[in-house]
């Protein structure tokens, strides 16, 4: 009996798709498994049997994969070319290029996933494609090689240096998400959708409509953050469900719509944040969407906590303790900064952010101990708390 070679995920949902199309329950010859009389018995014994198959095999997918990595990094060009031209013919504006450049390449590159072997290697070939941009953003960054087009299509200001900041960690954040995440976890996916879609069309939306600003940050517009919200959900949910129905993913959606919008909210409530000085978008942004589906802060807004308790303490959960850090944070910037905005305090807000973060840090440590049996958390949280904070504020 000759072994057969299943199809890809991708391939398959085709398949299926034009048997739908054409009404018929006969097999398309494309899309049959491909069938090789010499490939005998299970997967194991084959590879031991037959080396020489085996390397075959695993040549035909590195083939593959070096064609796919080849075709992406040639469409990402091309979309950059698109806009360059573009924007010389004045069709828009530099700034709606950078942008529209910022939303769409990070939302093919996610898109492009399943062109890729169902091998192991293939998510490094992937992380190829940002990899190289990397290398060219640091190579023109440090005007070892300066390329004024590259400078001028995605800076805000024209200056070298600036390609060493937002954009690398644009691409750093694309890299990460390919080898750490990939097809099979939805978090990367989400994580991008905030960044690339989410976070990209609330700037073209506040820019456009964002009169009224964030109280606590004047830098943003409520317009901004709430297009941010939406588009990040919806992109959210597309990808999701693309990958879904390709096979990658097993969704339950009675509860995916409810988690995806949780964290998006987190990735709003952060991305709103005056902290742009500090720390760049295009890492905190992700970073909040990471920490917010890792341990699914759905479950714990419907008091559902995670299963994954904290070594040292069996009473607590990992998800909890940092679901209680992050929120204490906001929460906490967001009193300093109605207390100060109407005149009762006098913060020095380049170092405020850090010293509440610590704060923030030390409080959830000491929630997280094992001791509630011999002192209440509202005793403990709240003089931890008091103690942090005098000796960082001093007051």
């Amino acid at each position: 009996m000759a072994a057969k070679i299943p199809l890809s995920p991708i391939s398959h949902q085709l398949c299926r798709s034009s048997s739908r199309f054409w009404n018929t329950a006969t097999t398309l010859p494309f899309c049959s498994p491909v069938s090789y009389p010499y490939l005998i018995g299970s997967s194991s014994r084959l590879r031991a049997r037959h080396p020489l198959v085996s390397f075959a095999v695993t040549k035909v997918s590195l083939l593959h994969d070096l064609g796919a990595t080849g075709a992406v990094l040639g469409g990402a060009y091309a979309l950059v070319l698109s806009f360059e031209s573009l924007t010389k013919r004045n069709v828009i504006s530099q700034r709606l290029s950078r942008k529209l450049v910022h939303i769409l390449s990070g939302l093919l590159f996610v898109l492009s996933w399943p062109i890729f072997s169902a091998s192991k290697e293939a998510r490094y070939f992937t992380a190829l494609v940002p990899l190289v941009n990397c290398v060219r953003l640091v190579v023109n960054g440090l005007s070892i090689s300066p390329s004024s087009t590259l400078i001028k299509s995605v800076t805000r200001e024209g200056r070298p240096e600036e390609l060493l900041r937002g954009p690398l960690f644009y691409v750093l954040a694309l890299l990460v998400s390919a080898v750490f995440f990939w097809r099979d976890s939805p978090i990367g996916m989400i994580s991008l959708a905030m960044m690339c879609g989410g976070d990209g069309i609330a700037d073209i939306m506040g820019r456009k409509f964002g009169s009224q600003k964030i109280p606590y940050n004047p830098r943003k517009s409520l317009a901004g953050s709430i297009s941010m919200f939406i588009f990040g959900f919806i992109i959210s949910i597309g990808l999701l469900y693309y990958y879904s129905s390709l096979g990658y993913l097993h969704m339950n959606w009675e509860t995916t719509f409810t988690k995806v919008a949780i964290v998006s909210m987190v990735a709003t409530l952060v991305e709103s944040l005056p902290i742009a000085d500090q720390i760049d978008d295009n890492v905190s942004v992700p970073l909040a969407t990471i920490m917010a589906a890792y341990v699914r802060i759905a479950d714990i807004m419907g008091r559902k906590f995670g299963s994954q308790k904290i070594p040292y303490n069996p009473r607590k959960s990992l998800a909890g303790s940092i679901s209680m850090f992050i929120f204490g944070f906001i929460i906490s910037i967001g009193l300093l900064y109605y207390y100060s905005s109407l005149g009762y305090l006098h913060m020095n807000w380049e170092t405020t952010f850090t010293k509440v973060a610590i704060v923030s840090m030390v409080a959830t440590l000491v929630e997280s101990l094992p001791i509630a049996d011999q002192i209440d958390d509202n005793v403990s949280v709240p003089l931890a708390t008091i103690m942090a904070a005098y000796v960082s504020f001093g007051y």
